[in-house]
């Protein structure tokens, strides 16, 4: 009786063990493929709600790993084969070893190998999915205790902020996914020899562009501030997402950091008119909840665009509507805010240069072989023009464009054999003069 439950657990053990090494393996490849993020921002995106999100990067996992699956289901056969044809025929060889003979149960050592092998695998495929998904860093950076708020973080609410003249406007521009990697070396960037974003490299060269070295460079991203909910809350609070929930789960939840002072609280104090622009669902993640609760923002999302007709009513792409509606809606709301006598905050996020490889609008050009290499170059020639619009307009003289990338890419397009990568930052048309400071500074967002 017990040999039986011992042989079942073997074959039990044996079946699951190779095809979840093998799924695994395939889900790795897969990863390594698409993705370049690290095990925080995965666990973020799989565990979230995915209302208001684009989930096309799970068909593309199925349709890669339908290979996996239909051999990990040849395996799966051939195990219950090998399984029920050992039961009913048993086969013994003969072994003569230094003059004494032996009976080897061929069964059992088939069992066996199966058993090592399975074993085998298993170490292996954790050890490549640590490597890929870097589990342990995670788990020790987890671990890690900080002391940055006690030793680092000023509270805005415990310093005076002055106002030194009339105040002057905000445009807020997060870039999705926009880092310098993209550029050429020769300019700062991580390309051999094309530079995918030309003018934001103009734009950061003559404007003001605080960089890691004596080019173009940014800032790096730390544990809180990977994905784009992250990044919006730690470039307008100064604190990183390390709230004991999933990262884009808050519009679950009644609060949004009620205790935090985000730069939406300090200008509302201000008596700034407060606007939050993007192309997809402004719940998803809460985000709209966010700037509503710290700024009063009035958010115009996906279904905003819809009810005031910028776009026909059945259009739906990629996460919602794309970057070419979204500054066509910019302007004129824009014109809007800048008519009434209130300074105004207006912050807006792009969303066509989102992985997996970007959205081809019908802007996009055929310039280069990489889909994203097209998509970046029709997102540099849309802020530029937007940017030149912008600077034509009675409300340029007293507003400063802030511009800025979200966080890294989360694909490994054109980002695969980057060393060191940036995010983007610009910030054009400021009264502070800064000559000698923003070169050669280490900062996150």
């Amino acid at each position: 009786m017990m040999k039986k439950i011992w042989d079942k657990l073997c074959w039990t053990f044996i079946t699951i063990g190779l095809i979840l090494a093998m799924v695994l393996s395939g889900v790795c490849d897969w990863f390594n493929l698409t993705f370049g993020v690290s095990l925080e921002e995965i666990l973020f995106t799989v565990t979230s709600p995915l209302e208001g999100s684009d989930i096309s990067f799970f068909d593309q996992a199925i349709q890669y790993l339908k290979p996996t699956f239909f051999y990990a289901f040849v395996l799966l056969l051939v195990l219950i084969l090998s399984w029920i044809v050992f039961n009913k025929i048993k086969i013994n060889i003969a072994l003569e070893i230094k003059n004494q003979k032996f009976n080897v149960d061929f069964y059992k050592v088939y069992r066996g190998i199966c058993l090592a092998l399975t074993i085998v695998c298993l170490v292996q495929v954790i050890r490549y999915g640590d490597s890929s998904l870097q589990v342990s860093t995670y788990i020790s950076r987890k671990m890690q205790k900080t002391t940055i708020y006690e030793e680092q973080y000023v509270h805005p609410d415990s310093v005076s902020i002055i106002n030194n003249g009339e105040k002057k406007n905000v445009i807020y521009i997060y870039l999705e996914s926009m880092e310098t990697t993209y550029a050429s070396k020769e300019v700062g960037g991580e390309q051999d020899s094309i530079n995918y974003i030309p003018n934001l490299t103009t734009l950061a060269n003559e404007n003001i562009s605080f960089s890691h070295n004596d080019k173009m460079g940014g800032s790096f991203l730390t544990a809180g501030s990977g994905w784009t909910m992250g990044a919006l809350l730690s470039t307008t609070s100064g604190i990183p997402f390390s709230f004991p929930v999933e990262g884009n789960s808050m519009n679950s939840y009644q609060e949004f950091a009620l205790g935090v002072t985000s730069l939406g609280n300090v200008l509302e104090k201000e008596g700034y008119n407060q606007v939050f622009l993007c192309g997809s669902d402004g719940n998803f993640a809460g985000r709209a909840k966010y700037f509503e609760q710290h700024g009063n923002y009035k958010v115009l999302d996906y279904f905003y665009a819809k009810d005031m007709g910028y776009i026909p009513e059945d259009h739906y792409v990629w996460w919602g509507y794309e970057d070419a509606y979204l500054y066509d809606i910019a302007k004129t709301e824009l014109l809007k805010m800048a008519s009434q006598k209130e300074p105004f905050n207006f912050t807006m996020l792009t969303v066509d240069t989102h992985h997996v490889d970007g959205y081809v609008c019908d802007h996009c050009r055929n310039e280069y072989p990489d889909q994203l290499g097209n998509v970046l170059a029709c997102a540099d020639r849309q802020i530029n023009e937007f940017v030149s619009w912008c600077q034509q307009q009675d409300f340029y003289e007293n507003t400063v464009i802030v511009i800025l990338g979200d966080h890294f890419r989360m694909d490994n397009s054109l980002v695969a054999d980057a060393q060191d990568r940036r995010v983007y930052n610009c910030i054009i048309n400021s009264d502070t003069k800064i000559e000698n400071d923003v070169q050669n500074r280490e900062f996150t967002s």
